[in-house]
């Protein structure tokens, strides 16, 4: 294969392909051109600290305290259960060799919140796992970088002749239908109308216009 089929098309197929199709026609030009094409690195330029990479592990534990005495620790998604009920207090009094007990009230607990991650040493492995190569990970970069400039070089050429394919086209639709409505409001004639058609748009566009209506009349007798 010594040219892509893209350069088999005619201006009208050229600007009807989609972005993906001529992403494909970009791949099949670098392949010929014997060029990369550009693979974003796994890890990304600007890595998270690693609190913004432990945030994705950790949890939330709140610590619920009664007096000076007693703390608990529960989940934060039981918290709103536990706040809930209605907790008292047992004393008790040693009168005449008898214990006597009664309820008293607890006043409301002390919650605190705290967010706790996994055990550190194997979470901040992961993390340099994944993150910590600088070098390396400058160096993918870098590389990238030069394989988007060298990709960009090599299919240029196909990139730009496709957006003046849309543009053309765009134009030869103007034009045509200026011209239909130019005949319709001149009743027919066509000669009359096209001297209009010379009066509204440039040179550059009319000959746009015939270029492609010649290419459409060839493609038509071939």
């Amino acid at each position: 294969m010594k040219q892509s089929e893209y350069w088999t098309l005619n201006t009208f197929q050229k600007a009807a392909l989609t972005y993906e199709s001529i992403q494909a026609f970009r791949k099949v030009e670098l392949m010929i051109q014997g060029v990369a094409f550009p693979e974003e690195p796994d890890t990304p330029a600007n890595p998270p600290s690693f609190h913004e990479f432990a945030k994705e592990y950790s949890k939330t534990i709140s610590s619920v305290q009664f007096g000076y005495s007693t703390e608990l620790q529960i989940e934060e998604n039981d918290i709103e259960k536990f706040t809930s009920i209605n907790f008292v207090q047992l004393t008790s009094k040693y009168i005449n060799g008898e214990s006597i007990y009664a309820l008293g009230s607890v006043s409301k607990p002390q919650i605190t919140k705290t967010v706790v991650y996994p055990e550190f040493s194997s979470l901040y492995s992961d993390y340099e796992a994944k993150y910590g190569d600088a070098v390396k990970r400058k160096e993918e970069w870098q590389r990238y970088q030069k394989e988007i400039e060298s990709a960009k070089t090599a299919t240029q050429t196909l990139v730009s002749d496709w957006h003046e394919a849309q543009q053309n086209v765009a134009i030869y639709e103007k034009v045509k239908s200026v011209l239909e409505e130019y005949i319709l409001m001149t009743k027919g004639d066509t000669v009359l109308a096209n001297e209009f058609l010379d009066k509204r748009f440039d040179y550059s566009e009319m000959q746009i216009f015939k270029n492609l209506s010649n290419e459409l009349v060839d493609l038509a007798h071939s």
